[in-house]
């Protein structure tokens, strides 16, 4: 059972505990980005503010929350889609140009989404749907100040994998991250996961997602939603 104050989770450092292991930045074939370490996308003072805030509304039920499990998951996670509440679709929205510098790529953003795992917790091996050229998984903060392994494929996905337990003989890198750091990397071309069971009582974690500007995929841009039109002359009295 969450508490409904999330406590204070500065994650510091040190030479003893690397924030990446076998970091890297890695291209496929179509100069799709693989794995890429982003420390500091955000600072972790917005990181736990922005939890803190967040969880003030779910607690006050301002904000609609569902929990996800399907095959990815052994246990229920609580979930917040950015659609469904526009603090997240604004920081999604205002992160695109960093990632954007970041990957050299010209970018849109397409969905995001919150999600709470809990102590035990795995997020079982798999690549994402085409709306995930882009991707960046974002640390808000741990419970317990553990950083959980976030493993990605080194190689892009072949068809007829599916979900699984674990990469089996494929190889993938491992990175931990603090508060306010993400992994940069394509989650439709490279299969990824936390195989790992969260040893945090709870973890929170950011999930947002880009297309190519002017690609295939472009249509999944802006969460799909109807935008309306922009305001035309000025107020009237």
């Amino acid at each position: 059972m969450v508490k409904n104050t999330v406590p204070s989770t500065d994650l510091q450092r040190s030479d003893n505990t690397p924030t990446a292991f076998g970091m890297s930045r890695c291209r496929a074939p179509n100069d799709t980005i693989a794995a890429m370490l982003f420390p500091r996308l955000i600072s972790p003072e917005v990181a736990h503010s922005f939890l803190r805030i967040l969880w003030s509304d779910v607690i006050n039920q301002r904000v609609p929350t569902q929990t996800h499990r399907q095959e990815l998951l052994k246990r229920d996670a609580i979930e917040i889609h950015g659609k469904n509440y526009a603090p997240l679709m604004a920081l999604h929205w205002g992160l695109t140009t960093a990632v954007e510098q970041r990957t050299g790529k010209e970018l849109l953003p397409s969905f995001a989404f919150f999600r709470l795992y809990f102590e035990g917790d795995v997020c079982r091996v798999h690549a994402d749907r085409p709306a995930c050229e882009v991707s960046a998984s974002l640390t808000l903060a741990y419970s317990d100040e553990r950083p959980w392994v976030l493993s990605i494929a080194s190689t892009p996905a072949t068809d007829g994998l599916g979900v699984t337990e674990d990469f089996g003989g494929e190889p993938f890198e491992s990175f931990l991250t603090a508060p306010g750091d993400a992994v940069l990397y394509s989650g439709s071309h490279y299969r990824h996961g936390r195989p790992t069971p969260n040893s945090n009582r709870w973890s929170a974690h950011i999930f947002l997602q880009w297309v190519s500007r002017g690609g295939p995929y472009e249509a999944d841009a802006f969460e799909r939603l109807e935008l309306g039109e922009r305001p035309v002359g000025g107020p009237t009295i």
